[in-house]
């Protein structure tokens, strides 16, 4: 029920919080380290020093944001149904949030040119991981679907002179 979607954001907002507890050491140590790396020499402030923490809070923002919008759609599937034929989906959270984050790296260090890739990457992937669970024979689900065709979606498609080739 609704439930289970508060469940999915109250744990993202833990491992969120979680994540920034965890960074927070990091970034002292790098504070540590280069303690007099703040600034150059000319006195102008090291945004180096700056951008570390920033690219590490932006990736664990993404990687929570991945992980929600995934299990949401997970849980949609596997609530989903055609008929008596129920939609079973196996995606491994962890292994789709990194397969996510790393499309995005290649995609900002080839400044673009491997969207297609990581698309096609991440598509492959929900793919091979979504079952149906068929009960029955799945020509009965177009029969009843044909039998229920109407002249609504032909009139659209005149409307915006589009052919659906269906």
């Amino acid at each position: 029920g609704l439930n289970s979607f508060y469940g999915i954001y109250i744990k993202a907002i833990g491992a969120f919080i979680l994540l920034l507890l965890l960074m927070s050491p990091v970034v002292g140590i790098i504070a540590f380290l280069f303690e007099g790396a703040a600034t150059t020499p000319e006195g102008e402030p090291n945004l180096l020093i700056a951008f570390v923490p920033l690219a590490v809070t932006s990736f664990a923002y993404l990687a929570v944001f991945y992980g929600i919008d995934a299990a949401i759609m997970r849980r949609l599937l596997n609530a989903s149904s055609v008929g008596e034929h129920r939609f079973r989906c196996h995606w491994d959270l962890r292994r789709l949030i990194f397969i996510q984050v790393t499309n995005l790296l290649a995609i900002l260090l080839s400044v673009g040119l491997l969207i297609p890739w990581a698309t096609v990457r991440t598509q492959r992937y929900k793919l091979e991981n979504l079952s149906m669970d068929v009960r029955g024979d799945l020509a009965d689900i177009a029969a009843v679907q044909s039998d229920e065709v109407s002249a609504l979606g032909d009139e659209i498609g005149e409307v915006f002179d589009y052919d659906f080739g269906l």
